[in-house]
């Protein structure tokens, strides 16, 4: 029996900036663009923070 975990990855992008940045990590993440992670870590997604879009995708 092969039980796969499910992964995660989080998206970010800045206003008016067309990239995207992926990170396997919340709070790397929030450290990286220096957001508050204790206090959005509770936030449902998508979230709009300090002009950031941060979305979580699943990915197989």
């Amino acid at each position: 029996m092969n039980k796969e975990k499910k992964r995660n990855v989080i998206l970010v992008a800045k206003d008016g900036i067309s990239d995207t940045e992926v990170y396997g990590n919340f709070s790397k993440m929030c450290k990286a663009k220096g957001l508050p992670y204790h206090s959005i870590k509770m936030l449902k997604f998508p979230i709009e923070r300090n002009g950031y879009l941060i979305e979580k995708k699943q990915v197989l």
